[in-house]
């Protein structure tokens, strides 16, 4: 449920704060923006790398869904933007837990 829930209904995200959703074996999960208040990039990730980056997306999207081109093992919620202001592209390499 608290995955379902995501960061739907919260005000806000810190500015280099976000949300990880982990899976143990590869998935193609769907996410979407119901109750949400401000716009997101989704950081797909698999292998190790960043497999894709939708950004910028929006609360006015719902009840769309977005999806990985590809099955990954982890999504990284971020505010909009984030992703391109810090160089995050698909093939970036990814490592966790951070310290």
């Amino acid at each position: 449920e608290a995955q379902a829930r995501g960061l739907s209904g919260r005000a806000g995200l810190a500015a280099d704060a976000g949300m990880l959703f982990t899976n143990a074996a590869s998935t193609t999960p769907r996410f979407w923006m119901p109750q949400m208040r401000f716009a997101l990039d989704l950081i797909w990730i698999a292998g190790g790398r960043v497999a894709a980056v939708t950004p910028g997306v929006t609360p006015d999207t719902y009840p769309d869904t977005f999806s990985p081109p590809q099955p990954v093992t982890a999504v990284l919620e971020v505010n909009a933007g984030w992703a391109a202001s810090h160089g995050v592209a698909a093939g970036t390499a990814v490592q966790w837990p951070v310290d």
